[in-house]
């Protein structure tokens, strides 16, 4: 519900409330935001954070904040960060709104993590919990883990940085990935969704045209 409302009011910021009704009912229609949802899973959060982030896109320590969280919530999604990072960047203002954007994510790391690092763990252990388990988890549902091609894999990863939009940079993380699953989809469907059809207007309505007259019988 809360990704419904986040896209309807991005979709509505872009082109008014017909767009807004469009990427709202595009997610809920998809069939793999039920199955996210079914599955108990927090990937949905993941596509939550990543709408909030674009609804919030034209204030840079909001987007900085919500880029972050988002990438916190599932690693990968941290390649948005620089993406992020450079957007409405204008001559003679982007050192400034670069530097409110690294406040917006530093602030949210510290709320993020100061919990876990007062709790007394080490950075070791957050490593081998986090980063560390995902690199060594196998999983048949990915291409890599099901063939287990460790060299064309690594030649893929090195790609992803060529990435340029969102959707694309969380597509090609989810490529690189050993481990998969098909709740992951959900992650890149918001934005897109949004780069699908938020540059399509409403259709436009044709004149009523009206019968042409019966001729006279001769």
């Amino acid at each position: 519900l809360a990704t419904i409302a986040a896209l309807l009011g991005l979709g509505w910021r872009l082109r008014g409330p017909r767009l807004g009704i469009v990427l709202a009912y595009a997610w809920a229609a998809w069939p793999f935001s039920l199955y996210a949802m079914n599955c108990n899973s927090n990937d949905t959060l993941v596509a939550l954070l990543g709408a909030l982030t674009l609804l919030v896109a034209g204030r840079p320590a909001a987007r900085g904040a919500m880029a972050a969280i988002g990438g916190f919530t599932k690693f990968a999604t941290l390649a948005l960060v620089p993406l992020m990072a450079t957007h409405d960047t204008r001559p003679g203002t982007r050192g400034r709104t670069v530097a409110r954007y690294a406040a917006g994510a530093l602030a949210a790391s510290a709320v993020v993590w100061a919990p876990i690092l007062l709790g007394g763990e080490s950075l070791h252990t957050i490593y081998d919990r986090t980063i560390g388990f995902q690199i060594g988890r196998k999983a048949p549902f990915s291409f890599w883990g099901w063939y287990d091609l460790t060299l064309p894999q690594h030649v893929w990863q090195d790609l992803v940085g060529l990435a340029a939009l969102a959707a694309a940079i969380l597509i090609a993380v989810e490529l690189s990935a050993t481990y998969w699953f098909y709740l992951y989809l959900v992650w890149f469907f918001p934005p897109l969704i949004v780069a699908l059809l938020g540059r399509y207007g409403p259709p436009e309505r044709e004149p009523l045209r009206r019968p042409a007259p019966a001729a006279a019988p001769a």
